[in-house]
């Protein structure tokens, strides 16, 4: 199991320069997209001078290993409340993931949200998807707490409407008061579910 606060943190090796080393605990077929876009944002939140991410983008190169990944953080715009800045993540020189990071002041802004949460089921009402399966799930899947909450026990192997329910909480660490590292959370998640949703893998 990998915590990942701890395997998204990055130690500063010089100016707008940082090195991490990947964990083999955030493996898929290589090391998982969202976890690796995740580092990229780490570094971002320690070279940037605000403490909230506004947005983030990124475009995978190359496929990396489980080993030491460099990163250089670049500020292409700085203003009073916000800053726009540029990742390079490279390993022995190979470019992995280039990302592009909005950080904003804590300054409150209008509230406008008219999202609404699906009908399903409370979470104290589903079983962990490791009581649903009869096989050991695949790396990275062993740091979520996931409960489905549509379940099939054989699902048909066609594409569907791209969808997946899923109450899903970080193990050990289910969430961090730094509100980057809260973020990396959703860049692991949005990464994890993306093939899922739309061809189920129980």
């Amino acid at each position: 199991m990998g915590d990942f606060i701890e395997q998204t943190a990055v130690e500063e090796i010089g100016e707008g320069r940082y090195r991490t080393r990947l964990s083999t605990d955030w493996m898929t077929w290589g090391p998982a997209g969202g976890y690796v876009a995740a580092v990229a944002l780490r570094a971002a939140a320690a070279a940037s001078s605000f403490g909230r991410p506004a947005s983030f983008m990124c475009h995978f190169l190359s496929v990396a290993r489980f080993d030491d990944v460099e990163l250089r953080v670049e500020r292409r715009r700085s203003g009073r409340r916000s800053e726009a800045l540029q990742v390079e993540m490279t390993q022995d020189g190979k470019r992995i993931l280039d990302a592009s990071v909005w950080a904003v002041d804590a300054t409150e802004g209008l509230e406008h949200d008219y999202t609404q949460g699906p009908d399903v089921p409370e979470v104290e009402q589903l079983n962990d998807i490791r009581e649903l399966v009869e096989h050991p799930l695949p790396g990275m899947y062993a740091n979520l707490d996931r409960r489905p909450t549509d379940w099939q026990e054989n699902p048909d192997r066609e594409p569907r409407e791209p969808m997946v329910r899923e109450w899903c909480r970080f193990r050990p660490t289910p969430s961090a008061e730094d509100r980057f590292v809260d973020a990396a959370r959703s860049v692991i998640l949005i990464d994890a579910f993306s093939w899922p949703s739309t061809w189920p893998t129980p």
